[in-house]
């Protein structure tokens, strides 16, 4: 068996398993369901990680070997030899677009299933807050859940423009500094 057609049958047992009716319901309200349905995925995700990373780009590579020896080949055989590697590329191309379908199948049910909905994370930040109520106490609490409730609305401080009178002696101040480090570095008197 060839390793194309290994990674053919690879690819359609995970599709079989995609299609297993737990995927296909909602999400597990258990937690330790919904866990496990979740490292079926992470499973799966790396199966299709590994062939679209390692096992394609070596039957990639494989062609291009087989192109570079079609040079050498003699000018009868070469022909078969084309109309092979052209099937190989077409099958390798029909893998790779049959993986990247398979992986956003599984980024649609990881989603679909394993990712926490607004809901519940909605529960979780209130289970925070309550949580921060009993250990910091009522005010501090309060103010956690202010922060994860939204924006927090700060009045804009008023900062005075600077007047002439502030203006001035820092700009001779600045003017001074330069000169003395110019007369200290450079030895200049100017």
């Amino acid at each position: 068996m060839t390793e194309l057609a290994v990674l053919k049958q690879q690819m359609a047992s995970i599709s079989r398993t995609l299609d297993d009716p737990e995927f296909l319901l909602p999400r597990p309200s258990d937690e330790s369901k919904a866990k496990r349905l979740g490292e079926r995925l992470a499973k799966l995700s790396d199966d299709l990680r590994d062939i679209v990373s390692r096992r394609i780009p070596l039957l990639e590579a494989e062609i291009r070997s087989q192109e570079q020896r079609l040079k050498s080949t003699s000018r009868d055989a070469r022909w078969l030899a084309k109309d092979r590697v052209k099937q190989l590329t077409a099958d390798v191309q029909e893998a790779q677009s049959d993986a990247s379908k398979l992986a956003k199948k599984v980024r649609d049910l990881l989603e679909k299933n394993v990712t926490p909905n607004f809901m519940e994370t909605g529960q979780s930040l209130r289970d925070l807050v309550e949580y921060a109520e009993k250990a910091f106490g009522k005010e501090r609490g309060a103010q956690i859940q202010q922060i994860l409730s939204g924006p927090v609305y700060r009045p804009v401080v008023k900062v005075s423009s600077m007047d002439i009178h502030v203006i001035v002696p820092l700009i001779v101040l600045v003017c001074v500094g330069l000169k003395r480090l110019s007369e200290k570095f450079l030895g200049g008197k100017d």
